[in-house]
């Protein structure tokens, strides 16, 4: 058994965590600077000071306590671990320089996705320390909450007519609702699918905000707000499945992670722009013509293409959302992930 200690600087960490889970609030501070923000989160340095096996840090170079706590733990010949993204997304050369930097302080180095790992091993002397937690979401739960629905055909469809998203070609998005994930280009784009395909409806699952506001204007004025489901932010799996299963594409135009893995864990076929740079990691995940697709960023008529390309090739649908499934199955799964943090944790204990 892990006896883990968990520091923290967010409120809203699941009260029912594991017992052997030791829970620690450290407010984070941030100090907002002209060109970028500077951290502050002493749980860092006291993580690193705690009699513990090893210690895994977060890989983010903005929080100044990140590089005393390396200071400290190297001092004290402790077994450190940085998990990160490994990369961002508005990368340069110098950035670069100082985000590896950190890299050669530590034990070992925990990754989200397999093509960063593989870029990074390339630098000399990073080879060996470089592990892979494929970012995942717990596959059993979402599996739970299929069968739930599947196994209560009646109620989904009538879940399905109460919210008028019965027998109408349905692509959702689901996770936070920001300007720089462009969902405008996805309003633009169901416009002109609307113009071929009239039982078009968009479902769009997140947090109501100034910018969703924002939205639902632009959807009047383009006079599609009637292809259109809106919903505020939804946590619960059994409450998310029947919005997923009553869908036929997963649509995130830009800066997608994490919710391409939930709805690969439904078999939704991905739809997201090319640059893949412009997405969170977990963005690897997707292989065009595989599991999913991609169109060119900003083009909000390719995205259509795209939308109706599936609509007309239910073989091609089929066989992105088979492998969609297998993709999450095989490599991002809650499995995989612990694995990678084990392998990790015993490297870097044995070094």
């Amino acid at each position: 058994m892990i006896n883990l200690h968990l520091y923290y600087g967010y409120d809203g960490v699941p009260s029912d965590l594991p017992d052997n889970i030791d829970k620690h609030f450290y407010h984070l501070r941030i100090f907002d600077v002209k060109i970028f923000n500077i951290k502050w989160h002493s749980a860092q340095i006291k993580a690193v000071t705690r009699n513990t096996d090893a210690v895994i840090l977060s890989w983010d170079v903005q929080y100044l306590s990140l590089w005393l706590a390396l200071l400290k733990g190297f001092m004290l010949k402790k077994p450190l671990i940085l998990w990160g993204h490994g990369y961002s997304k508005k990368d340069s050369p110098l950035k670069r320089k100082i985000r590896n930097f950190p890299a050669y302080l530590v034990k070992a180095i925990i990754l989200y996705d397999f093509h960063t790992a593989d870029e990074l091993k390339k630098i000399k002397g990073l080879k060996n320390k470089i592990f892979i937690a494929p970012n995942s979401l717990d596959y059993c739960k979402i599996q739970e909450a299929k069968n739930y629905w599947l196994n209560n055909y009646t109620t989904l469809k009538q879940f399905q007519v109460q919210n008028r998203i019965y027998e109408t070609y349905n692509i959702i998005y689901i996770g936070r609702i920001y300007k720089e994930n462009h969902l405008e280009i996805l309003l633009k784009a169901i416009k002109e699918v609307s113009l071929e395909i009239k039982n078009i409806k968009l479902i769009i699952i997140g947090k109501v905000n100034d910018y969703v506001n924002e939205l639902k204007s632009f959807a009047f004025e383009m006079g599609i707000s009637d292809k259109i489901k809106w919903t505020d932010a939804i946590y619960d799996e059994y409450s998310i499945a029947p919005w997923m299963l009553s869908s036929n594409v997963f649509c995130y135009p830009e800066n997608v992670g994490l919710s391409l893995i939930h709805a690969f864990g439904y078999g939704l076929p991905a739809i997201t722009n090319n640059l893949y740079f412009k997405h969170g990691p977990e963005i690897w995940a997707l292989k065009d013509g595989i599991n999913g697709l991609t169109f060119r960023k900003n083009d909000f008529k390719d995205l259509a293409r795209q939308i109706i390309r599936l609509y007309k090739d239910e073989d091609l649908r089929k066989k992105l959302s088979n492998h969609a499934l297998e993709t999450v199955k095989e490599n991002y799964n809650l499995a995989k992930m612990v694995d990678g943090f084990l392998k990790a944790i015993n490297y870097a204990i044995k070094k």
